[in-house]
């Protein structure tokens, strides 16, 4: 593949294509495994997107995270940046830009003590150099450029490719999870 659009619409594709029954049962595998691994337990904070439509669920793992007593905080790109606001509940969110969950910022301050952070960063595919394709808005390139946090990609193991195409500003990620293994890049 040499076109990301091409790449976003085959991945897309794939991706909507995996049954409702079937994507549950990868989804509750993601999620356990990723509940059970040391990244989740070290990290002081979980930042992650909240899932929407055909993408791998994070509903079940930010749930859990917040019974576990951990800060967990989400993206907010309504203001053409994207800055991450602490949640105590899924129930908070309402639709914002693109359709996302998000939290109402009203007077609130973003979340900022990065230190020690699982950041949780979707991926419609990777290839096996850890390039990630994203939907192209840049946001997790500029973020995961600008702080120094954890980053594990969440992905279909279907949508792992050989070669995927990149732009100078990506940022390779080092870490992925699919419903069937931990990816380390090096």
């Amino acid at each position: 593949m040499t076109d990301k659009s091409a790449a976003r619409r085959l991945c897309c594709s794939i991706r909507d294509g995996i049954s409702a029954v079937e994507r549950l049962e990868l989804d509750r595998r993601m999620t356990a495994t990723l509940l059970n691994c040391e990244l989740y337990s070290n990290a002081r904070s979980i930042l992650t997107y909240v899932s929407v439509g055909s993408e791998p669920d994070t509903r079940d793992f930010i749930n859990a995270a917040l019974r576990d007593g951990k800060t967990v905080a989400v993206p907010n790109c309504n203001s053409g940046e994207m800055l991450f606001y602490q949640i105590d509940s899924l129930d908070s969110l309402s639709p914002g830009k693109f359709g996302i969950p998000t939290v109402a910022t009203d007077g609130k301050k973003p979340f900022e003590n990065f230190d020690g952070a699982l950041c949780v960063v979707p991926a419609l595919g990777l290839d096996r150099q850890g390039n990630r394709l994203g939907y192209g808005g840049g946001y997790y390139d500029r973020f995961l450029a600008a702080h120094e946090v954890t980053a594990l990609a969440i992905c279909r193991e279907r949508c792992i490719y050989d070669y995927l195409p990149t732009d100078p500003h990506d940022i390779r990620i080092h870490l992925a999870l699919t419903e069937r293994r931990f990816i380390y890049f090096p």
